[in-house]
């Protein structure tokens, strides 16, 4: 028996109802966004600022802008490129993406060892890339399949580094010069030898940042 699914992959035509998807410009609330992305969310100016005299010093933003700018936060920061609500077009650059992806794959593992990388890999690599960018064009930002490959990298980064976890995790719940030096003076009491010392370089050991 063949099972229902609501993914937003090729030949789906629905997506999972939540909250988060029923709520327009999500990425413009930061209680529908990943804590580990929330911070590089910015938009307390989206409904308008004013001063302390109750004088207008930004104006709200208009639909287009608001739009404009969820847009560029689902996909710059929380790598999501199925926020098209025409879902043939999700399905067709899902279909894309399926073909490219083990073909540039096939074509780094090539480069890495020197091989050659035969003329019908490039080309068949060049059209999907444009064919991917006129579909795109008008829905996404991103409408180079490269650029996403590019974010997915930059989110990876970001859900690997410490300081963003242990602030996910509530250990670090601010930043400060104290906070630093605190954290520094931890990492660098680790003993070393004095040729490690003389070169200012961390040991290759692991550091524990003991919590307060």
């Amino acid at each position: 028996m063949q099972k229902n699914t609501t993914s937003d992959t090729a030949g789906s035509k629905k997506r999972k109802k939540n909250r988060r998807n029923s709520t327009k410009y999500p990425a413009l609330k930061k209680q529908y966004n990943l804590k580990l992305r929330s911070d590089y969310i910015e938009t307390d100016y989206v409904n308008g600022v004013v001063d302390a005299s109750g004088v207008v010093v930004i104006p709200p933003l208009d639909e287009e802008a608001k739009k404009f700018l969820n847009d560029f936060y689902e996909e710059e920061v929380n790598t999501n490129f199925n926020h098209i609500k025409d879902y043939r077009i999700r399905d067709s650059l899902a279909t894309i993406r399926k073909e490219y992806t083990p073909l540039r794959k096939l074509k780094t593992k090539l480069m890495k060892v020197d091989e050659h990388v035969p003329a019908e890999i490039w080309d068949r690599l060049a059209v999907l890339r444009l064919e991917f960018h006129n579909i795109a064009e008008g829905h996404l930002i991103n409408t180079d399949i490269e650029e996403h490959y590019r974010i997915y990298t930059e989110n990876n980064e970001r859900n690997r580094c410490l300081f963003n976890r242990k602030k996910t995790s509530g250990v670090l719940n601010e930043l400060n010069n104290e906070t630093y030096n605190d954290i520094h003076d931890t990492i660098y009491s680790v003993p070393c030898s004095g040729e490690l010392l003389m070169h200012k370089t961390i040991p290759a050991q692991p550091c524990v940042i003991k919590d307060k």
